[in-house]
């Protein structure tokens, strides 16, 4: 006979989950940060006790990856962003994007300095009196 899951448990699969979303932003460097609030709700809504965790992901993927893309899409959700999800009262979850300070952009060079001309000055001829 299986143990059911915690509650401890059961938001660190949430949290696993979201990790492997995440990865799936970092090339457009969007960070995810969640509150316990969300966790919560994502909770209430995903697990099933019949079924285990084995709703999580689909909500996961149902709820927060469709909502992200559709903010991708709409281009609500920039590159160099976070994106702050809420819980909110009723188990509904709240999106905010934090659009970051882009840095300069990364040099290309595969030795990771900026490559810049060298100034060439022109000697002038010493006279020897």
């Amino acid at each position: 006979m299986f143990n059911p899951l915690t509650r401890a448990d059961l938001r660190k699969i949430v949290v696993l989950q979201l990790e492997s979303l995440s990865k799936c932003l970092e090339e457009k460097v969007i960070t995810l940060r969640l509150t316990n609030a969300s966790l919560e709700a994502i909770l209430v809504d995903a697990y099933n006790l019949v079924y285990g965790d084995r709703p999580i992901r689909c909500y996961l993927e149902k709820n927060i990856g469709t909502s992200l893309s559709r903010m991708l899409i709409s281009e609500e959700l920039p590159r160099h962003s976070i994106v702050h999800i809420e819980g909110l009262s009723g188990g509904s979850l709240k999106y905010r994007v934090e659009v970051l300070p882009q840095t300069r952009a990364r040099s290309r060079s595969p030795l990771g300095g900026s490559v810049k001309k060298q100034a060439t000055s022109k000697k002038e001829p010493r006279g020897d009196s």
